[in-house]
């Protein structure tokens, strides 16, 4: 279904330097002899054949080349000594070394391939460049680092997809080059990559410490007792099935308040922790019992720009290569098998993030101990996240807009998980497994989330900073949200009425209820509580914030209910009512209103 239209070879352009030759540091040792890492980036980005191929290719061309005039490295080679006992690995460039570029059309739906639902993993090998065979001259061995392939697919958009040895570098310096290249398609030229990045250029000499010698020659020992296998290109079939899930915002809050409230005491509970704990207790428990009573979950964390005890100062940002500190969480399978095993992957791996990452002394310290650490963890199920949220292929924009899709295909092998953002605070968790372990991770995943979900009530405070006198207040602002707010009301009338809880649960059910003459509770209030600091993000006293919540109004009885007003505009509302998406659609036909004046506005936009 896919049919290749042309394979050529990309060169830096004109002013490139002639030759770059780089030492592999100890950290680009470890991947050496790890598959390649494999992406597809997917673009909504409708066009016709004839655009494809008379435009956007040869720009796609002209900018990759501008492009690898800045990152030498990438259009070079890895060369792995004949010799392993007088010579290391490195990089080198020369003049006339080029990147593999393939052009493709496929017939495979668009759909299809960026939906969430499970779906067969081996069709999007289609979608992914050949990896070039490793060659020989006299004293190396020869291995291209990188591949790409762009492919059209009529109607809907295009797809870039990315193969490269993770020894030429860590997400972060994978992603500056493709963001680079996108930056200069998208202007045309390489003048506001030049000036947009100034002094921070990639740097490509390799790491140096007072140790980097002694670590280089220990991790090369290692490395070299291993034979070099040419890496695996396509490893079909997969035998797998790719999904995605979301973990919406909301959920992320409940999660971290389920672990805060279990552990009052627990620190930096962030939104990796959350995923990661959510994610790995949720295979554990979909997979069973392992044949090893421990798990393991590996992380990585990027080593640039924080203080550690290897390098000082920190490695710069704009470092290119590999520089990642690791931690690995060692847990009993039935502890997060068990009811609160959630909250105790989280609480472990916090432990282990405070005691390994945060701790700059602690921080990529005795490298070499990686090691003799590893072969600790033989035998067990281990879990590892690829790509983070904060490097983000989607955001990579060639004048097409950011990406609707990035599918990570070196998830197909092992356990493992990708982590992206969705926008609005939520994440897309991206897994491969085989079709009924994915079935039941699927109902793992949906389980806890709505059980977590399960609660009655909730209150927001929405403010705004409109600066206004106390007359302005009372005698115009005030009059015109109680109108809006009764024309509002005429298209949500749940929202006016009352939730009904029959006194006699056996012969009925709760029901909402509403008849004329209900209404919504409204206060009208004045604060002289600091502004500027209910809004700031500093820790402040939580009670404050209640002044501005109106309480829940009391329970009535008539014949046969006990009668819950549901809703007051605070925001306090009761969730038997409905769910966020519903709230704040009230809220936001309410500020239309009241900001046109009248709901003709509100009639005609949702019809």
């Amino acid at each position: 279904m896919t049919t290749v239209i042309e394979t050529c070879r990309i060169p830096p352009s004109q002013g490139a330097a002639a030759e770059l030759f780089l030492p592999l540091s100890f950290y680009d040792m470890t991947w050496l002899h790890f598959n390649h890492t494999r992406r597809l980036v997917f673009y909504n980005h409708p066009c016709s054949e004839a655009e494809f191929s008379n435009t956007i290719v040869p720009n796609l061309k002209h900018s990759l080349s501008l492009a690898l005039k800045h990152y030498l490295p990438v259009a070079g080679n890895l060369l792995y000594p004949s010799d392993t006992d007088t010579d290391k690995p490195a990089f080198r460039y020369i003049s006339g070394d080029s990147v593999p570029l393939t052009i493709a059309v496929s017939g495979l739906d668009y759909n299809e391939l960026v939906a969430n639902h499970a779906r067969e993993a081996d069709q999007f090998y289609d979608l992914l460049p050949r990896t070039p065979a490793m060659s020989e001259e006299e004293n190396y061995k020869i291995i291209p680092p990188i591949s790409l392939q762009v492919t059209h697919l009529p109607g809907r958009g295009i797809c870039l997809g990315l193969s490269n040895h993770h020894s030429l570098g860590d997400d972060r310096s994978i992603l500056g080059f493709i963001k680079a290249w996108a930056v200069i398609n998208k202007s045309g030229n390489d003048e506001a990559f030049d000036s947009r990045n100034g002094e921070s250029l990639p740097i490509f000499e390799r790491l140096i410490c007072k140790d980097s010698s002694r670590v280089d020659g220990i991790y090369w020992e290692a490395m070299k007792k291993r034979p070099l296998k040419p890496p695996a290109t396509h490893p079909l079939p997969t035998n797998r099935v790719r999904a995605s899930f979301i973990l919406r915002h909301s959920d992320i809050i409940m999660l971290k308040n389920r672990i805060l409230s279990a552990k009052p005491n627990i620190d930096r509970v962030s939104t990796f922790v959350v995923a990661a704990a959510y994610v790995w207790t949720a295979l554990e428990k979909s997979l069973g019992p392992a044949e090893n009573e421990d798990v393991v979950y590996y992380i990585a964390a990027d080593g640039t720009g924080r203080p550690n005890a290897l390098f000082d100062p920190p490695v710069p940002v704009n470092y290119f290569g590999n520089c990642l500190g690791s931690g690995r969480v060692r847990v009993k399978h039935r502890r997060l098998a068990a009811e609160d095993g959630f909250v105790a992957a989280a609480e472990a791996i916090v432990d282990e993030i405070k005691t390994k990452i945060y701790n700059g002394d602690e921080f990529l310290k005795s490298p070499e101990n990686l090691l003799t650490e590893m072969p600790k963890y033989k035998g067990m199920r281990a879990m590892a996240m690829t790509g983070s949220p904060k490097f983000d292929y989607a955001e990579a924009d060639f004048g097409w807009g950011e990406a609707e899709k990035v599918e990570v295909l070196s998830l197909d092998g092992g356990y493992s998980m990708s982590l992206s953002n969705s926008g609005d605070g939520d994440l897309v968790v991206g897994m491969s497994l085989t079709k009924e372990e994915m079935e039941a991770f699927a109902s793992m995943f949906a389980t806890g989330v709505k059980m977590g979900n399960n609660v009655h009530k909730s209150d927001n405070l929405v403010l705004q900073t409109p600066a206004m006198t106390t007359d302005e207040f009372s005698n115009t602002i005030v009059p015109n949200l109680k109108h809006s707010l009764s024309l509002t009301l005429k298209h949500y009338l749940p929202v006016a009425g009352n939730l009904l809880y029959p006194l006699d649960t056996d012969a009925s059910k709760s029901v909402i209820c509403y008849v004329s003459g209900d209404t919504v509770s409204l206060t009208i209030a004045i604060s002289n509580l600091d502004f500027d600091d209910l809004v700031l993000n500093h820790a402040r006293e939580a009670d404050q914030f209640y002044d501005h919540v109106q309480p829940q109004a009391p329970l009535t009885e008539e014949e046969n209910y006990k009668i819950a007003p549901v809703i007051c505009i605070g925001v306090n509302f009761h969730h038997g009512l409905c769910y966020w998406r519903s709230i704040v659609g009230l809220v936001k036909a309410w500020t239309m209103i009241n900001k046109s004046g009248d709901d003709e506005a509100f009639v005609a936009k949702t019809g």
